[in-house]
């Protein structure tokens, strides 16, 4: 059932395209729901503050930030009361995945759930580069741009104005979720968990699944998750962490190898696939993208400027309601900064807060590097796999919080569960059960 949940989770959103509404973001909570009686899972009646780790206290914070923010907007006007209901089950719901997963789950529901992400990613990333490829090789936007256009503007209710580019003729696709950044997150998400089961052994499988995951995520053109993608793998499959830690792998110069091989397999398939005409896009957005980030484009357009602009209206907000720079603005979209912005990570402080924000940021940080450190050593032995399991929830956590220094992608309906998925299985199999501890890829 759980990969009936995930597959919900993602395919939620073109529900409600098609249906018009948004009551299909609901139906993973009912199935959840469902799991739950039929388990018949017991709430422990001895929790306490003093018994949470960090990442326990952390998810405590968070919840506890949004029903504070959610009661005293409420109370004193500044959102309406279905707006604060609208919240708490955005941001509020998911922790029941953390919850379950971090005490509850088994090893068959965890590869339950990594083969539905695999198809998810699969799914979003075909219809990424299918859509991908009409708009810009043909001119031609599918009929689910339209009505996922029409649904958008039904919900901003900005009813004839055109919400994205998801419906313009010439403009990258926004693919089958909500933004580009949604769509492209997916694919990688895909390919973490596509990587968590496929067996070490079996090294050309692993080569050939980056390929096809990396090619459809550079036809979808969304930079920031393409350039997370390169790291991330570099980083984890081809074991480039070791050097940070001034450790050259013994097998670097054939992982150095086997990567420009992939890249030179990539490209030759761009070419094969692709015509002229999306080809050039592709080199015009990567131009463009290069000078947004170094040297600021013809129209004076650059990174830095942009974290500038958002770094005074933050000061702004702080001038206007001061208690923010501590606790943050919280979670509502009608109150505080504009979200949905360039600058993700500016966004996530403001409605964290500063500290909470930092503490956030560099908890995530140090569960990752503590991860890769111990657990990449016995990456690739053969065996599964609560090791395998452990970078793939750091690989989650990892491309989420690289996705920040753009666009923000936790906030999503389909994302932050997997977030939470990924801290709840940290906790679980961590520490004294977790690492260094092999499980034969038979009793996965």
């Amino acid at each position: 059932m759980w990969f009936l949940t995930i597959l919900s989770l993602m395919l939620a959103y073109p529900l409600q395209v098609k249906m018009m509404s948004p009551l299909p973001s609901i139906i993973p909570y009912f199935i959840i729901l469902l799991i739950i009686i039929l388990s018949n899972v017991r709430i422990p009646s001895n929790l306490s503050l003093l018994s949470l780790n960090g990442i326990d206290l952390g998810v405590f914070i968070f919840t506890l930030l949004i029903v504070f923010h959610s009661g005293w907007q409420v109370i004193f006007g500044f959102v309406s009361i279905f707006s604060a209901l609208n919240t708490l089950f955005i941001y509020g719901f998911p922790v029941i995945f953390f919850w379950y997963f971090s005490r509850f789950t088994i090893l068959s529901e965890v590869k339950a759930v990594l083969m539905a992400i695999v198809l998810c990613g699969i799914i979003s990333g075909t219809f990424f580069s299918y859509d991908s490829i009409m708009k810009l090789s043909f001119g031609k936007i599918s009929q689910y741009s339209l009505q996922a256009e029409e649904y958008a503007q039904m919900r901003m209710g900005k009813i004839g104005v055109l919400t994205s580019g998801r419906a313009q003729i010439g403009y990258r696709s926004q693919g089958l979720l909500e933004r580009h950044a949604t769509s492209s997150i997916w694919i990688i998400f895909g390919l973490i968990s596509a990587l968590a089961l496929i067996p070490s052994s079996k090294g050309f499988f692993r080569f050939v699944t980056i390929s096809f995951f990396g090619l459809m995520l550079i036809i979808g053109l969304n930079f920031t998750p393409i350039v997370g993608f390169i790291i991330l793998i570099s980083l984890t499959e081809f074991r480039f962490f070791s050097l940070l830690f001034g450790k050259i792998h013994k097998k670097i110069i054939q992982k150095i190898g086997t990567l420009l091989f992939l890249s030179l397999m990539i490209f030759t398939a761009l070419i094969t696939l692709l015509n002229q005409t999306i080809l050039n896009t592709i080199l015009q957005l990567i131009n463009y993208q290069i000078k947004l980030v170094f040297t600021g484009t013809e129209s004076g357009a650059s990174y830095f400027g942009y974290i500038y602009s958002y770094l005074n209206n933050f000061i702004n907000q702080i001038m206007y309601f001061p208690p923010i720079l501590l606790i943050g603005e919280g979670f509502s979209g009608s109150f505080g900064m504009p979200k949905g912005g360039d600058i993700g990570f500016m966004e996530t402080m403001a409605r964290l807060g500063i500290p909470f924000f930092i503490i956030s940021v560099f908890g995530v940080i140090k569960i990752i590097i503590r991860i890769y450190k111990h657990c990449l050593p016995y990456h690739q032995k053969g065996y599964f796999i609560i090791n395998e399991l452990l970078i793939a929830s750091a690989g989650f956590l990892f491309i989420i919080l690289f996705s920040e220094l753009h666009y923000t992608v936790w906030t999503n309906k389909s994302v932050l569960p997997i977030l939470f998925i990924s801290l709840g299985l940290i906790k679980m199999y961590s520490g004294k059960r977790g690492f260094n501890k092999l499980i034969y890829q038979n009793e996965f």
